[in-house]
């Protein structure tokens, strides 16, 4: 994100990363973990972004012309991967007013998206959600005062077809994507019913990717439509966890520990969207332990609500986790104080607007 706030390059950015890539390596070779690219980076600028699959990612973008840039990329870490998508400014260091708008209704959908996903849920009750928001967005969008104009026609068709041609996320494991085992349903007398279809059970790992694309060569977006030539997508990978306390409790006593380990071991990176909640009185006084339970629940709660409900929330959040350190000796943390029925794996990754800007004007 840095490197696109200096550049108008699309190579330059794939350069960047691919450095990042290699001082991971470096630094993290003494425990002997292989890392590498999970898949061919996407890095679309312009009208590239409104590409969902565009690769070439060499091009020079004019620098007179405010744009974005589109980038699906992720690591693999000894086998295991990540996909991830962020939109960010290209050539600038923040959206203008039209991209912003444009953004803030995405990241809006996607949240939506985050909190309907729990144990028992299926992925076609998603899935629908996820058409008919992406539809709700693009008529804000025709009926904002940004624009006289907007699109002809915004069926529900229109936007399977034309604007998000894809679904709101795929299955993933050790394979970036993977097609769940479902067996047929049965009654107790072995008789098999109607499958309901795949459903998002706890403890699978799912993706959350609404996009919206709006290439310049489609007839039904008129020429002056401000987002024509755009393509915006936010992409986080996703755990559900399982609604029996027990068997969630071990998913989130887990996911804590691999996280303090994170905080604790020196990096070659430094790690994104802690800057905001190390300056806070409410934490200074507290224990490791306290402070990185707090920070692993702001980090959700900003992928989740949003960076605002993050921090009005955070002095109740950290007088929630003290009270469960305080009372965990014996038998380990509740959670109570976890309100998500998922936890967002790449919920450090910064997408807020403030992350966004605060990430893209450090070091200029």
């Amino acid at each position: 994100m840095q490197e696109a706030a200096r550049t108008h390059s699309e190579a330059d950015v794939q350069c960047s990363w691919e450095q990042t890539m290699s001082r991971l390596k470096r630094g993290l070779s003494r425990q002997a973990r292989r890392i590498d690219s999970a898949y061919i980076p996407v890095i679309a600028g312009g009208t590239n972004s409104a590409q969902i699959h565009y690769t070439h990612n060499g091009q020079v973008h004019p620098d007179n012309v405010p744009t974005v840039m589109r980038m699906d990329a992720g690591y693999e870490v000894d086998g295991v991967p990540t996909d991830c998508t962020r939109t960010f400014p290209l050539g600038q260091k923040a959206f203008t007013p039209a991209h912003a708008q444009l953004y803030t209704l995405l990241l809006q959908l996607q949240r939506k998206l985050l909190l309907t996903i729990k144990d028992g849920v299926t992925v076609a009750d998603v899935a629908k959600l996820h058409i008919d928001e992406t539809r709700n967005l693009l008529l804000q969008l025709r009926d904002s005062k940004t624009t006289t104009e907007g699109p002809q026609e915004v069926s529900l068709a229109s936007v399977r077809n034309v604007f998000c041609p894809h679904s709101f996320g795929h299955f993933f494991g050790l394979d970036i994507h993977e097609t769940p085992a479902i067996e047929p349903a049965q009654t107790e007398d072995g008789q098999k019913i109607a499958q309901r279809g795949a459903v998002l059970a706890g403890g699978v790992m799912h993706t959350v990717e609404p996009g919206v694309y709006l290439s310049e060569e489609e007839p039904t977006l008129p020429l002056s439509f401000p987002w024509r030539g755009l393509g915006m997508q936010v992409e986080d990978d996703v755990l559900v966890l399982p609604s029996s306390k027990r068997a969630r409790d071990t998913y989130l006593s887990a996911a804590l520990q691999v996280y303090e380990h994170i905080m604790n071991d020196p990096s070659p990176l430094e790690p994104f969207g802690g800057s905001l909640l190390v300056q806070s009185a409410a934490l200074r006084a507290e224990s490791q332990r306290v402070q990185q339970a707090t920070q692993f629940l702001y980090d959700q709660r900003c992928s989740i609500e949003g960076s605002a409900v993050a921090r009005e929330k955070l002095t109740a959040d950290v007088l929630a986790v003290k009270a469960d350190v305080a009372s965990s000796e014996k038998e380990g943390l509740h959670f109570e104080w976890f309100p998500f029925d998922i936890i967002v794996v790449t919920a450090r990754i910064p997408k807020d607007l403030d992350h966004l800007e605060m990430v893209m004007k450090a070091n200029l």
